[in-house]
């Protein structure tokens, strides 16, 4: 680590991750969850043993959160997690304990789950975590897995590259990108109580969604993007804030645009806007989603990276002392952050695995928690020939997620779904 390196024991926190501690409060702050099953069910006392020796392997998870004077920072735990049982709702709000780690691996029956707070790592450093949790299980199982074949070999020794901050790296004077500030629609109803997240995830077949995709001359991201603006858009309370526009928020990994291997956050998102003026029809949605999205380039990324570090390098944000830092970053994420759009929609990918995962694993899906206003959020993942399209939502109303779903069946999409709504 940076200063681990140097015979210390603390990490600065990376760019994107510095909001998410000011911005937490008593009753949220920001986990998500990546999950994958199994085939069988999970022996707890073997997944801890794999634990214990993955965690080696990520010395940036291996941290507790400390308060100092200006910002929060990392520091080494040197500790052996613990696997806990499931067994209350996911993405429950994650203890700022200076004593604690900030993530948690679940097992319930063949599900095993890593949550973490955002300010460790993005989705695609969760999911490299988590395979090699699993790649290790199965191996301490008698499995024979190539753990070579990870993206990231678990019995490698850690890496500068793995923790490195790829904002500041990749910062250059090329420019800053504008930032919009509006006032999304949002979604509202009937508030759960108690912490609970509703779960409601529809899983089918990868080829036939990229067939239909490709048919309607798109992505799956960006047939996804609009079948969910159409949902939102047929929503009956939709009316009452008519003149805001529906923003759907689609986060960018920048891996696949710098030469990055950080294991800590490196994203980025691009917001795609439908107004009150757009038509409500799939294929209008979907020309409206490829033409906002055609911006995305190395060069629009480059100038938002410039934007995020220039703000935390300015002379007054840097000597503001961290209790006012708290104040105005809570207020600015809550009206300039989830206030400018109306949901997340989040796709990690096709989960590249070694051969032979295949014959264990059954699926894998992303939970993304509940947010300070957004009511609904997604999250997309892919493994082999099922993809898991997972709403995640604290209000009692379903009004979107059903249509979205008839959306997807008008198209002769046969889809599984799994919640945990009684």
């Amino acid at each position: 680590m940076e200063n681990i390196k140097d015979g210390e024991n603390w990490l600065k926190i990376d760019n994107a991750g510095l909001i998410y501690p000011s911005a937490s409060s008593e009753k949220w702050n920001n986990v998500f969850r990546v999950s994958a099953y199994l085939k069988e069910d999970v022996d707890p006392k073997v997944l801890q043993q794999a634990l214990n020796i993955v965690i080696l392997r990520f010395p940036n998870l291996d941290v507790a959160i400390r308060r100092g004077f200006f910002w929060y920072y990392f520091q080494s735990l040197n500790e052996y997690p613990k696997v806990q049982e499931e067994k209350t709702y996911p993405c429950r709000r994650m203890e700022l304990n200076s004593k604690k780690h900030l993530f948690r691996v679940l097992y319930y029956k063949n599900k095993i789950s890593f949550e973490t707070f955002h300010s460790l790592t993005d989705g695609n450093g969760a999911i490299n975590f988590l395979n090699c949790l699993i790649c290790c299980y199965l191996n301490l199982l008698g499995a024979e897995i190539n753990e070579k074949e990870l993206e990231i070999d678990y019995k490698d020794k850690p890496s500068m590259e793995d923790i490195e901050d790829s904002f500041k790296r990749f910062q250059d004077d090329s420019g800053n990108g504008k930032r919009l500030s509006r006032k999304a629609y949002q979604i509202y109803g009937t508030p759960e109580q108690n912490g609970k997240l509703n779960v409601i995830s529809a899983v089918l077949s990868v080829n036939n969604l990229h067939r239909v995709a490709k048919q309607n001359n798109a992505t799956i991201t960006q047939f996804l993007v609009a079948l969910y603006a159409k949902a939102i858009l047929n929503y009956k309370e939709f009316t009452l804030q008519k003149k805001r526009p529906v923003v759907i928020s689609v986060p960018i990994n920048l891996r696949k645009f710098f030469d990055s291997k950080t294991q800590r956050n490196f994203s980025s998102w691009i917001d795609i806007v439908f107004s009150e003026k757009n038509k409500y029809e799939v294929p209008d949605l979907i020309e409206i989603t490829k033409q906002q999205m055609s911006v995305v380039s190395k060069e629009y990324l480059q100038k938002n990276i410039n934007t995020n570090v220039s703000t935390e390098k300015n002379i007054f944000v840097r000597i503001m002392p961290l209790f006012i830092k708290k104040l105005a970053l809570q207020l600015s994420y809550k009206f300039f952050g989830e206030g400018s759009y109306t949901t997340v929609l989040t796709n990690l990918g096709n989960v590249k695995t070694p051969a032979g995962f295949e014959k264990y694993v059954d699926r894998y899906e992303c939970l993304l928690c509940k947010s300070i206003i957004n009511a609904i959020n997604i999250g997309v993942v892919s493994f082999q020939d099922k993809i898991s399209i997972t709403f995640t939502g604290a209000i009692k109303e379903h009004f979107i997620e059903r249509e979205f779903c008839k959306l997807l069946k008008s198209y002769g999409i046969d889809i599984q779904i799994y919640t945990n709504i009684k």
